[in-house]
């Protein structure tokens, strides 16, 4: 269900003047401070990638790039993630419930694809805010929308321990 790819079929997530969360031409467009995907290592004398075996974190800075990164929903639920045309994360998010666990930590969430192929596929990313709202703002708005199509658990500090509880629109 997720892939990578350097060009895309459409202007997914061309948003130059947009503001962070807005609705244009049937997609919700949030622009991004930072995302980054983990590059599962791998393994000697297997096939397989991911999983427990850990792996480093690729990080896209929004200052570093040519373009400006962003998430978008389409509004029949195709979650892109990229600057321009260069997408980085495309999820076709029918069903996501049975395999995609989101978590949202402050500013930032984290995806997490259950057994796609044989690897468990990461990427998370961090809002960037606006001058109308701020960056955990933003991220509250898209979890909201996220959260029609999967589970959103939001990560919370409780007396130094870390708790789950979960946001979900039935």
């Amino acid at each position: 269900m997720l892939r990578h790819s350097s060009a895309s079929s459409g202007t997914a997530v061309n948003s130059a003047e947009r503001t962070s969360g807005s609705y244009q031409n049937g997609q919700r467009v949030w622009r991004l401070e930072k995302y980054a995907r983990l590059v599962p290592l791998q393994r000697c004398g297997d096939d397989h990638r991911g999983g427990a075996g850990g792996g480093t974190w690729k990080h896209y800075d929004n200052a570093d790039l040519k373009g400006e990164l962003c998430m978008s929903v389409l509004q029949g639920g195709h979650l892109l993630v990229g600057v321009q045309k260069e997408i980085y994360e495309n999820l076709m998010m029918w069903n996501a419930h049975k395999w995609l666990r989101v978590a949202r930590k402050g500013d930032s969430l984290l995806f997490v694809s259950l057994n796609v192929g044989q690897t468990n596929q990461r990427f998370r990313v961090r809002f960037a805010g606006d001058g109308e709202k701020s960056s955990c703002d933003v991220c509250d708005e898209c979890a909201s929308v996220l959260a029609q199509y999967t589970e959103v658990k939001e990560l919370a500090s409780s007396s130094g321990d870390l708790e789950m509880t979960s946001q979900r629109n039935t």
